[in-house]
């Protein structure tokens, strides 16, 4: 069950209301956990089972207690395994139930540091999201929104996909198609006139045309034989025949593509620059960080102290001392707590914080949460393009700062005047996980033999109890090369066709 529940919450399984709204009506961070677990349709059991899953797999999850005095002679062994397991479950669906209720930031409360890391991987969030710092999934999302013109939804998914990218494990399975699927991206933004065929089938309204009889009037200015001086006729095309020219030009420009573009092979390492020096050390514990920075600053415990206090007073989390013995006092109860953080030694320590105490760290020492938890050596995160963040290369970032940039005003631009729709077509194949499947399948070199075996059109039809010659004939000249590949041309087409008449329902209700 545990395998299944991480299956069912993997990046490539989820709908797009995971993805659709930020968390701007979520307060608190129990608000934030109890959301995120409803769009996943999932129960508190499920998610205390993904939580152990995590805990295993990042090496945190406590050994199962195991009574073998309990066992009777009839029971198999793997029964004593299960219940201890399903009690560990059920004591931290117990946790689970407290997390919902925990309304920081308007009240403090005290988590675990390895708690955060292990909400951090399941939600596939930054820190911030769960400290309410950010309404998004993500740091930057509404910007990059905004700067290149897709939905926040869009940018999400990509920011997450990108991120479970591991450049270091190519020969991951998830890894390898999340690669080939933004170097597919890639394709598809690059190629304008693709996409401009593509925003024209599945945007656009065909039958707000209609003249008449299902058909609509289309100006040409083709040669008339008839009538030489004549260079502008009208032509009629009913609906159905315009589908079809469109599937066939959408067919055509999309073949072109997969000849002229293949996705990269291997994984290609990010750009990015360390930001500062690397003042710890991956085998550092918390205490052991904080120390570093502290002698890093050049400060000493009753200077951070003094800088705690300054922290607290002006967030309105403590109210400034009206005398120099209360003030005294706060510093000194401030300092034997910092004094006790510096001296968590043990790297495998589960270290309980107060929250505020956490964002007040961060906050003195300037840096990310990721070097407070062990994720970075230095204080800063790398430093790159915030746009990169998305996956895409150069080229396509480029593409969409320009169609989002359009300007109705601007006659001389050389962006299309239906650059929106553009973006929506983008948008719409982000998060249609179905046609994104085909369109990398068909454009990219991914291994596609597990993903079409389902198709009638693969195989001729063989006989039983009979050797068919002709078939097998055909088996090694048409099923033996890349051009297998091209049963996803279909699946492409009729999933952009079920996805336009989606978008005019939408825009008609």
């Amino acid at each position: 069950m545990g395998k299944d529940i991480l299956e069912q919450l993997n990046i490539w399984n989820r709908s797009n209301d995971y993805y659709a709204s930020p968390c701007k009506i979520c307060y608190t961070l129990g608000e934030r956990l109890k959301e995120w677990r409803n769009r996943n349709n999932i129960s508190q059991k499920e998610f205390a089972e993904a939580i152990l899953r995590i805990r295993e797999d990042m090496g945190i999850a406590q050994p199962l207690q195991i009574n073998y005095k309990s066992l009777k002679p009839t029971d198999p062994v793997d029964k004593l395994y299960d219940d201890a397991r399903m009690k560990r479950i059920t004591n931290i669906s117990k946790n689970c139930s407290v997390w919902e209720k925990i309304d920081f930031p308007k009240n403090d409360c005290i988590i675990s540091l390895n708690s955060l890391k292990v909400l951090k991987k399941l939600i596939r969030c930054d820190y911030e999201f769960l400290t309410c710092e950010i309404n998004t999934l993500h740091r930057g999302t509404e910007h990059i929104a905004k700067l290149t013109g897709l939905d926040i939804a869009s940018i999400e998914k990509l920011i997450t996909c990108y991120k479970e990218l591991d450049l270091y494990d190519s020969d991951s399975v998830q890894n390898s198609y999340t690669y080939a699927v933004l170097q597919c991206l890639d394709q598809i933004i690059s190629d304008k006139q693709l996409l401009t065929y593509l925003s024209y089938y599945m945007t656009y309204n065909h039958t707000d045309s209609i003249g008449y009889e299902n058909s609509i009037k289309i100006q040409t200015d083709r040669f008339n034989g008839d009538n030489p001086n004549n260079l502008n006729t009208e032509i009629i095309i009913d609906i159905e025949s315009l589908k079809t020219i469109s599937s066939l030009t959408i067919s055509n420009l999309l073949c072109k593509l997969q000849r002229r573009k293949k996705a990269q092979s291997k994984m290609q390492e990010t750009n990015a620059i360390v930001n500062g020096t690397e003042i710890a050390c991956s085998e550092d514990s918390f205490g052991t960080r904080i120390k570093k920075w502290r002698l890093f600053s050049q400060l000493t415990q009753p200077k951070v102290a003094e800088k705690m206090s300054e922290y607290l007073i002006n967030n309105n989390l403590y109210q400034r001392p009206k005398t120099e013995d209360s003030r005294i006092s706060l510093q000194s109860n401030l300092l034997r707590s910092y004094q006790n953080w510096e001296a968590k030694k043990d790297k495998k320590q589960d270290i309980r914080m107060s929250l505020t105490d956490i964002c007040m760290l961060k906050s003195i020492m300037n840096c990310d949460y990721e070097y407070l938890f062990g994720e970075i050596n230095t204080l800063k995160r790398p430093e790159q393009n915030r746009l990169s963040y998305l996956g895409l290369n150069e080229e396509s970032i480029k593409q969409l700062e320009s169609l989002a940039s359009f300007d109705f005003s601007n006659t001389k631009s050389d962006v299309p005047v239906f650059a929106s729709r553009i973006l929506k077509t983008i948008d719409q194949i982000v998060m249609d996980n179905e046609l994104l499947s085909y369109l990398t399948y068909f454009l990219t070199d991914l291994e596609y033999s597990e993903n079409i075996v389902f198709s009638d059109l693969l195989q001729p039809i063989t006989i039983v109890g009979k050797t068919d010659c002709v078939a097998e004939g055909y088996k090694k000249v048409l099923y033996e090369d890349d051009q297998k590949r091209n049963v996803f041309l279909p699946l492409i087409l009729d999933r952009i066709s079920a996805l336009h008449t989606n978008y005019i329902n939408n825009i008609s209700e």
